[in-house]
């Protein structure tokens, strides 16, 4: 998780989540290229950007996400 959050706060978000947290209300794609695509998704009320790579054809690789 380190490794992808963006800063402290949104690491310390990001290890309090259980197993059993969801994310929600994801959007469509915003912008961005294959190398960094931008999403925004909910978890626990938290609004995080998230920035993913396509790997193949149906894999995806979390690159960075940051709390709003």
């Amino acid at each position: 998780m380190k490794a992808v959050a963006n800063n402290q706060d949104t690491y310390i978000f990001l290890r309090s989540l259980s197993s059993k947290d969801r994310v929600n209300d994801t959007s469509d794609f915003q912008g961005g290229s294959d190398e960094n695509a931008y999403y925004v998704t909910v978890v626990k009320n938290q609004d995080l950007n998230v920035y993913m790579r396509k790997t193949g054809i149906a894999s995806w690789e979390i690159r960075r996400v940051e709390k709003q």
